[in-house]
C-alpha cells in the first residue's frame, strides 16, 4: 500500500511540474514544503540565489503543489528582477537600518519565495522572506528574524517579522 502511495506521488509530482522551469521541485521533509532554487541576478543580499518553498496539505504523504501555484512561482520568478527594488525599499521602511545598502547586504540571507496552502489567503497570495540572524556576521549563530514581504499577486500588501 504504501508503496502505491509513493508511486503515486511521484506521478503527481511529475504531471505537476511538467512544463514549470521549477523542474527541480522537491520534498523536504525538515522544512515541510516542496522547494527549489533559481538565481538572484544583481541580488542585494549575500546571495545570488532564492528558494522557492510551497507549503501544502497532507502530512506524511503532502500533497504536490498545483498547477495554479506553480504557475504564480513562475510569474513571481520572471517578475523578480522589477519587484526587488520595491521589497528592498518597503524593508527599508520598515526597518530604518536596512536602508543602508551594506547592513542589507552583510546581515540578510536566505531570500526565498515562499507559498502558503490556506483557506485564509487568497490563491495568488505569497510572500518574500529573509532571514536576519541574532548574532551578526554568522547566520547559522541565534534565531534571529525572518522579513516577510506579503504579496497578491505582484502587489505588496503587507510587511512584517517575526522569529
Amino acid at each position: 500500500m504504501r508503496l502505491m502511495i509513493s508511486m503515486l506521488i511521484l506521478f503527481l509530482l511529475a504531471e505537476c511540474v511538467s512544463g514549470c522551469r521549477t523542474a527541480n521541485l522537491h520534498f523536504a521533509k525538515g522544512m515541510g514544503c516542496w522547494e527549489t532554487t533559481t538565481t538572484l541576478p544583481d541580488s542585494p543580499f549575500r546571495t545570488h540565489s532564492v528558494g522557492i518553498k510551497i507549503y501544502t496539505k497532507g502530512g506524511y504523504f503532502p500533497r504536490p503543489p498545483r498547477q495554479d501555484q506553480l504557475a504564480l512561482v513562475e510569474r513571481v520568478r520572471k517578475s523578480l528582477p522589477t519587484l526587488l527594488p520595491l521589497i528592498v525599499q518597503k524593508l527599508g521602511e520598515y526597518d530604518k537600518t536596512l536602508k543602508d545598502k551594506k547592513t542589507l547586504r552583510d546581515q540578510l540571507f536566505n531570500p526565498s519565495i515562499c507559498l502558503f496552502d490556506s483557506e485564509d489567503e487568497p490563491n495568488n497570495a505569497w510572500s518574500f522572506a529573509v532571514e536576519r540572524p541574532d548574532t551578526v556576521g554568522d547566520p547559522s549563530v541565534g534565531d534571529g528574524l525572518v522579513y516577510f514581504v506579503k504579496f497578491n499577486e505582484m502587489e505588496i500588501v503587507d510587511v512584517y517579522a517575526g522569529d
